[in-house]
């Protein structure tokens, strides 16, 4: 059956949905979905062509038990995280250290709770530099997602640069090194799309990496990997214009001129582009021509 739209009467969907994450398969987003009709679990992928609706509210993806999914029994509205406390991964009882972890992985092994299980902060760690054009980021990750971590903020190069025990340990040599050495943690939106207009240039990458290393040496910081490039987005640089960011909810429909870290760009009177990573937790509609 089916669905009208939410903001254009004369718009019907072939599918609704509700967007549960966002995987990552090397350079391609998978955006897995509930269907509301059946509840049967699908991933996507983005085709040549952009169709359709996202809403403007954000609903708890619930949890995943074993390989079965457990929608949120209260339908909880999210804002920060896509998850509700209740449904929150066991890996991850405190959702925050996602972020800024409290301890080094000890804390939740209390009696009563996980015990042994919980490993997202208790496992090595990497901390690493990201390129992206002439600029550099410094960042921190599980030892194991460095190389995918970086595909999904849409890096050019990245670069290992130090191992630790676990995720409080990197996450405060990070920020030590951050200040020290006067490094980015981030880029925001508006940075991100203003290096559209630029061609990526792995020679001046190479150039700022040893520069930036040497300095990094100086204060005892050995480095573990070469820098490894990022060359296998499907988009091409640079953009003859600056893409103008939309709003997530609402319509989306154009050609799609590529996708690289959290944006998806798309044509539609204008470049525009899309905050993928914010799409999660949304109910999405669309027909399934503009998925793959």
């Amino acid at each position: 059956m089916h669905q009208k739209s939410l903001f254009h009467d004369s718009i019907h969907w072939e599918l609704e949905a509700h967007a549960l994450s966002l995987s990552w398969k090397n350079f391609t987003p998978h955006l897995i979905c509930s269907i509301i009709s059946d509840s049967s679990i699908r991933a996507f992928t983005f085709s040549h062509t952009l169709d359709m609706e996202l809403t403007n509210d954000k609903i708890c993806t619930g949890r995943w038990e074993e390989s079965s999914h457990v929608p949120c029994p209260t339908s909880y509205r999210t804002s920060r995280f896509q998850r509700c406390d209740q449904c929150a991964d066991p890996m991850v009882p405190d959702q925050w250290c996602i972020f800024e972890p409290r301890c080094r992985g000890d804390s939740c092994l209390v009696a009563g709770h996980l015990g042994e299980s919980i490993t997202f902060c208790s496992r090595p760690h990497a901390v690493y530099l990201a390129f992206y054009l002439d600029h550099v980021k410094i960042g921190m990750t599980s030892q194991e997602r460095v190389r995918p971590r970086c595909i999904e903020q849409g890096a050019d190069a990245f670069l290992v640069i130090a191992h630790t025990g676990n995720r409080y340990e990197a996450r405060q040599l990070e920020k030590q090194l951050a200040r020290s050495h006067s490094l980015r943690q981030s880029f925001n939106n508006t940075e991100i799309l203003r290096m559209t207009k630029n061609r990526i240039d792995p020679q001046k990458i190479e150039s700022i990496s040893e520069k930036t290393l040497t300095e990094m040496r100086k204060s005892g910081i050995s480095v573990g990997m070469d820098l490894q490039f990022l060359d296998g987005y499907p988009i091409t640089f640079p953009f003859r214009s600056i893409p103008r960011e939309t709003t997530t909810s609402g319509l989306h429909i154009g050609k799609i001129s590529g996708i690289k870290g959290r944006f998806l760009y798309y044509e539609s009177n204008g470049l525009r582009a899309l905050n993928i990573n914010d799409i999660p937790a949304r109910k999405i509609h669309f027909n399934a021509t503009s998925f793959l």
